[in-house]
Order: structure tokens, then sequence, then C-alpha cells
């Protein structure tokens, strides 16, 4: 399971602002050489002595390396954890490297292991993480302030994103499915019907590489379907409308980037792939969302993303299909309207475009 390298960052930064970073070997209080931010020992194995010195910097990639091998490995067996965002992967990695990697299953920790196991099909006990992340700032018996603010910035770095539930309609009757093929192929175990309209509530979204279905798992059920992306829409209703005037909330998936788009559809409703504020992928991408809502006022119909930025790209291409037209019919349009990249998939359920070199849509003037 995936844990990015933000993460890391965000858990190395909160580690060192709360224990510091000791250039100059140490004896910490049980008599033990110690360096950096509490290393007895190096990453190749070796024991830490006494007149050791390190630069902060090889500290920091000491602590990064210890992190990536000795601590997420044992926290990608938390529920949902591929689904979190760097930041509440980062709170997680620094709880788990002050108290012990086997936290999850420790009896002392029960509260945060009901939530984290019972998040990922009820959201919203996730809300509560921070409050009972509160009730672990004792040593000894005694009340530690320095406990007390690292539970603070751990809480904050948390509360930075939240995997709130996501509402969809069904726009026509329609299933969902226990996998992403026809419905004649599933019995009725493997499917559950739906009529247009009606309203479920999404907890968790992984998107399906090349394909216009996302595999969901629905609030209060732990079982993933798969739903064809044409048939259910982002319930618009419960967005608020665009302001440009406004920062985008890149971690919630009903924040509107558009007239007619939203940040779930541009991320494919997944926070881990929430760009950085002020990064180069993010403008990149700002200039993409205005090429597509460009794009979208002229060709005057609904228009659906089944692939949008993921961290790993650059922010330049989405993955587009009309919801209620031809594939060909959109591709014709845009074939002299569109400058850049521009190609239907093999599957013939989409388009990509992109915006790098200069690529984006330009209008044409009727005769």
């Amino acid at each position: 399971m995936e844990t990015s390298q933000t993460a890391l960052k965000k858990a190395i930064d909160l580690i060192i602002k709360v224990e510091g970073c000791e250039t100059n070997a140490y004896l910490d209080p049980l008599g033990i050489p110690t360096i950096c931010t509490g290393l007895v020992k190096y990453p190749n194995g070796h024991s830490v002595m006494m007149g050791d010195i390190c630069d902060a910097n090889i500290c920091r990639e000491y602590l990064r390396e210890v992190l990536a091998t000795e601590i997420v490995p044992q926290l990608t067996y938390i529920p949902n954890w591929q689904d979190f965002g760097p930041s509440r992967q980062g709170a997680l990695i620094s709880f788990a490297w002050n108290v012990g990697v086997d936290f999850y299953n420790n009896p002392e920790y029960a509260e945060l292991h009901y939530i984290l196991a019972n998040g990922v099909s009820y959201p919203e006990l996730y809300n509560s993480f921070g409050s009972v992340l509160q009730g672990y700032t004792s040593y000894h018996g005694k009340n530690s302030n320095a406990l007390y603010k690292r539970r603070t910035l751990e809480a904050q770095l948390w509360y930075e994103e939240g995997l709130s539930l996501v509402s969809f309609f069904a726009a026509r009757d329609t299933y969902l499915k226990k996998a992403a093929i026809p419905i004649y192929e599933l019995s009725d175990h493997g499917k559950r019907q739906y009529q247009e309209g009606d309203e479920i509530f999404v907890t968790c979204v992984r998107e399906i590489p090349k394909n216009i279905h996302n595999a969901i798992k629905i609030r209060g059920e732990s079982e993933e379907w798969v739903m064809h992306c044409a048939d259910w829409l982002l319930n618009k209703i419960r967005c608020e409308p665009f302001d440009e005037n406004k920062n985008i909330d890149w971690l919630n998936m009903h924040c509107s980037v558009g007239s007619d788009l939203s940040v779930g559809e541009v991320l494919q409703y997944n926070a881990h792939n929430a760009p950085q504020n002020g990064s180069k992928e993010e403008k990149a991408l700002l200039h993409t969302i205005r090429q597509f809502n460009t794009l979208r006022e002229a060709w005057n119909g609904p228009l659906g993303i089944s692939g949008g930025y993921r961290p790993e790209s650059t922010g330049t291409a989405l993955d587009i299909y009309p919801l209620d037209d031809s594939i060909e019919h959109l591709y014709s349009f845009l074939h002299k309207r569109w400058k850049g990249l521009c190609k239907i998939d093999p599957s013939n359920e989409f388009i990509t475009l992109d915006t790098e070199y200069l690529g984006g849509f330009k209008s044409i003037k009727r005769p």
C-alpha cells in the first residue's frame, strides 16, 4: 500500500519540531549513546558512539529511512491507510514513532483502534480522532506538557484533510456491481439495482485506471462495489457555488472549481491526490481546469471525468467522456478546437486531453 513522500516529510517535520535534532552524540537517560532524533543505531545497524557528529540533513535522511523501513510497513495494515492523504498518514507515523509501531493492536489504545477499524465505513468517527489523541499525554502517570504539545500538533495535522462522505445520485436506472464487467455476466448477488435519482453516500473511491468504472465503499458497509461513472453523478446540490476569488480546498471533494466541475472529479475523490498549494503541479492543474471549463461551456452538455490529477503526474491531462452523446461526436467537436494531445482511448470510452506545451481549447468562430 502506498505511502507518499509528502507523508514522510510531514511526519519528519513534526518529529523534529517536538523532539529536536542533536547533531552531536549524547547519552540518553539510560546512558546509551544517542544522536539525531533519538537514534541509538544507524540505519546500517551500527551503534551510535560518543563523539559521533552528524549533519542535520543527514539526520533527516536517517529518520526518513527508519520511518520508511521500520514504522510505515506496520501501519499499512490499518484499514483505509491507502486512502488517507499525506497529512493523516503523517500524523499516524508520528504517533507510532512516539508510542510504538504496534499501537493499533495494543489494548492501551483501544479507542484509537475503534476509530481506525470502523472509520472506513463510518468516516464521521474520524472527526473524534484528535480529541482521543489528547487522552495519551501522560508519562509514568503524570501529565506531560511535551506530549500535550505533540498530540496537539498530530491532531492539527490529522484535521488538515477529511475523508468526508461524498454524495452521488443515479443519473439513470443502473446497478452497482462486484466487478467492472457487463451486467449480464453477474449473478443476482453480484449486482445491486438503483433507480434514477437514488442517492448513495460513499466513504472511499478507488480509481480503476484506464476505465470509466470506479471501485467504491458505501457508508456503513465494508465490502467494495464498482460503479459505472457515467451512471452516477456527484450531487452538486451539496457543492458551494464556484468563486474564482477563493482558494481551492483540495481536501473537500464537494468544493467547486468551475461552474460544473468539482475537486472530487478532478482528483477522482482521493485526498491522497491533492496537490500542494502553490506548487507547479497546482498551477498546471488550475490551467487545465480553466481549459476544461471553457470546453465544457462551448460543448454545452454534461461531461464526465474518468481520470484526473495524480501526484505522479504533471497536472496537465484529463480523461473525459460525454454523458448524453457519443464519444465520436465529442472527438469530432474537439478535433479542430483542441491544441495539443487529443486522442480516443482504445477502449473507446473516453478521450485524453493534455494542456502541456501550450495545449488547450480554442474557440472557432462560426462563418
